[in-house]
């Protein structure tokens, strides 16, 4: 076997991929120009937008499909193994349990105006993903988290703290 590969798919070694990205653009001819223009620089040509959707005022989602001439070299490949078992969702809640011998409670913070806002939101509300429900609803941990329904404060706004006194001045 090889240990150069290539990626297909309609047939082995065509060098056929899909992806997808956002732009901060209005959907419309601009858009998708701006969409192949990237999937050009990323190495994918010829490039064919298979699909763009809107998402909010000014964003562009795409799905980008085309073939790549690069080549991956498998004897190349440095991966680091974990020093550690993949724990199964029963599993994690089992060490919850006998280690803590409570609820374990997980604190997660972001300002609220970002996609992250969204992705800590599923996470630590235990809200799931594609379809299948959150793996610890069996109720080992809480998260006294919500996502803030009105806009940040505007952070440049507010003074600048006073500087810190070092720690070498206060001893001297």
């Amino acid at each position: 076997m090889s240990s150069i590969v290539r990626p297909y798919g309609d047939t082995t070694g065509d060098g056929m991929v899909q992806t997808s990205f956002t732009l901060p653009v209005p959907p419309g001819p601009r858009a998708e120009g701006a969409a192949l223009q990237l999937a050009t620089k990323m190495g994918i040509s010829p490039a064919m937008v298979v699909h763009s959707h809107g998402i909010g005022t000014g964003y562009t989602f795409f799905v980008v499909y085309g073939s790549v001439t690069h080549l991956v070299d498998l004897d190349a490949v440095e991966v680091e193994e974990r020093d550690y078992p993949l724990m199964s969702p029963a599993e994690v809640n089992g060490a919850i349990k006998s280690r803590l011998h409570r609820k374990l409670v997980v604190m997660g913070a972001c300002i609220g105006t970002d996609a992250h806002t969204v992705g800590i939101d599923a996470i630590l509300n235990l809200k799931g993903f594609a379809g299948r429900r959150a793996w610890s609803t069996t109720g080992r941990w809480t998260s006294p988290t919500s996502v803030p329904r009105s806009p940040c404060p505007s952070w440049s706004a507010r003074p600048a703290p006073p500087a810190p006194t070092p720690c070498w001045s206060a001893r001297s």
